[in-house]
């Protein structure tokens, strides 16, 4: 009955031709220009007569704007973009293939936003090396690995750290118990941020992956899509979730959602966005862009079915999907005070990582 609603709300529409409809996809997408043209041509398919027009707008950087019909938002910011009144919830009834999410995700009847992309500080290594692989948290691997010989990406992505290591701390729901920068956090991130050396000072890029693939360091700590840059590497590499300050591994995600902006009003230009949402979201979509035509992008999709295909010839998505699918994952959301606390975090933690880094911190034992 639900697919057969779907069908019959793409087939009919009751409005002028030729209307635009906005939307904002992740700026932070490797190959955006694929993934533009593949939701293209989906779109097309449905014959729905609204053109996309294609915008720039970043939820890390950039106010709430009523003029961006469908955008991707980062869930560490979904309270305050609600509070901000740009989000309009999604009925579950309208979401295509509701079942097909993790179960992090928790969806309830009124959703913000359909489940898009997930991600996580993986601890990627070279899977012969059992002494790496053996690491639960920062301070183990820095004494088998020694300072500056992991590649870290702290420098592009200080709150994330962060957060990790106070719910490493606190406990998932003792995150956001207050907007005060905690000191006790920033101590126990010495050895993660001495981890990296002054590697850790520069985000990824094809240079420090080209260094890494040539033998420079020993493991690699970042998020999953690093290994399209990894493909050159001897030796197949592994990927496994670590703790960045507690005792034992955790598995705390960050999460994107397709949200659809309050601005819009119109039943058929929302009967649209809400299509155009579900298809971002849509397995043919995920399949398609991730899959690259065979040079794989490794971003962890919001849907197992997709993992599982992607699994079929990229065996690291079989972790992946086994990690994302436990009981323990959780996914980070922060709270409608999140947009200050972040750039406060951002602030301490770029002094803590120059500090760290640059003076060589002695944190062992």
């Amino acid at each position: 009955m639900l697919a057969f609603l779907c069908v019959a709300c793409q087939r009919h529409w009751e409005r002028p031709i030729n209307q635009t409809l906005s939307v904002a996809v992740y700026p932070y997408l490797q190959r955006m220009d694929d993934a533009e043209r593949i939701i293209g041509e989906i779109w097309d398919r449905h014959n729905t007569g609204w053109e996309l027009d294609f915008k720039d707008w970043d939820c890390y950087t950039d106010g709430p704007r009523t003029d961006i019909d469908v955008f991707c938002i980062d869930c560490l910011f979904e309270q305050y973009y609600m509070n901000e009144g740009m989000i309009s919830t999604v009925s579950d009834t309208d979401i295509m293939d509701r079942d097909d999410f993790y179960d992090c995700f928790n969806l309830s009847d009124e959703c913000i936003g359909i489940p898009f992309l997930l991600c996580q500080d993986f601890l990627i290594y070279p899977s012969g090396d059992r002494q790496i692989a053996d690491a639960v948290n920062a301070r183990e691997l820095l004494d088998c690995a020694e300072a500056g010989n992991v590649w870290t990406l702290t420098a592009g992505n200080m709150n994330g750290i962060y957060l990790r290591a106070r719910a490493d701390i606190y406990g998932y729901e003792g995150m956001f118990h207050t907007t005060d920068i905690d000191q006790s956090v920033l101590e126990n991130l010495k050895p993660y941020l001495v981890l990296g050396g002054e590697k850790a000072l520069a985000a990824h890029s094809e240079e420090t992956a080209r260094a890494f693939v040539s033998g420079n360091g020993r493991a690699y700590v970042g998020f999953p899509e690093v290994l399209s840059l990894l493909q050159e590497y001897p030796e197949p590499l592994s990927i496994i979730n670590f703790s960045i300050t507690g005792s034992r591994r955790s598995n705390y995600y960050y999460a994107d959602k397709i949200c659809i902006n309050k601005s819009v009003t119109n039943k058929e230009k929302r009967k649209a966005a809400i299509l155009l949402a579900n298809l971002l979201c849509g397995r043919e979509f995920l399949e398609r862009y991730i899959s690259n035509e065979g040079k794989c992008l490794f971003y962890i999709p919001a849907r197992p079915s997709v993992s599982r295909t992607l699994g079929q010839w990229q065996s690291v998505y079989n972790s992946i999907d086994s990690l994302a699918s436990a009981n323990d994952a959780l996914i980070l959301y922060g709270d409608a005070a999140f947009r200050e606390y972040n750039d406060r975090i951002l602030s301490k933690m770029a002094e803590a990582l120059d500090d760290a880094s640059r003076q060589n911190i002695v944190c062992r034992h």
